[in-house]
């Protein structure tokens, strides 16, 4: 365990500056799913150890993880029973999906 272990340990320091860039990913990559009205959470956790054999050591575990806002759906459906009593669940038939329209080609046909 060589080294210039000269630097106070603050967040700026833990494992040489890497703990702010996981933080920095993680934080960018909540944000980025986040719907409005909806919440993310990033946890960080510093857990230091003394170790048995040695005096005047310690080991500085790190942890960064992230939680997205989670996605649910509900919708209903009513029961069925066909031949020979078989039970089935039929739900609501999925609306068509729109199709994009282009304001560009729109006006490219009117020149």
């Amino acid at each position: 365990m060589y080294g210039d272990f000269s630097k106070d340990l603050d967040l700026s320091t833990l494992q040489g500056g890497q703990l702010n860039q996981d933080f920095i990913e993680r934080y960018k990559d909540v944000l980025s799913s986040l719907g409005k009205g909806e919440q993310g959470k990033i946890t960080i956790n510093v857990v230091i150890k003394r170790p048995k054999d040695m005096d005047s050591m310690v080991q500085i575990e790190t942890n960064v993880q992230s939680q997205k806002p989670k996605r649910s759906r509900t919708e209903y459906g009513t029961i069925k029973i066909g031949d020979n009593d078989e039970m089935s669940v039929k739900v609501e038939k999925p609306k068509e999906r729109l199709k994009p329209v282009s304001l560009f080609d729109a006006n490219e046909k009117q020149a």
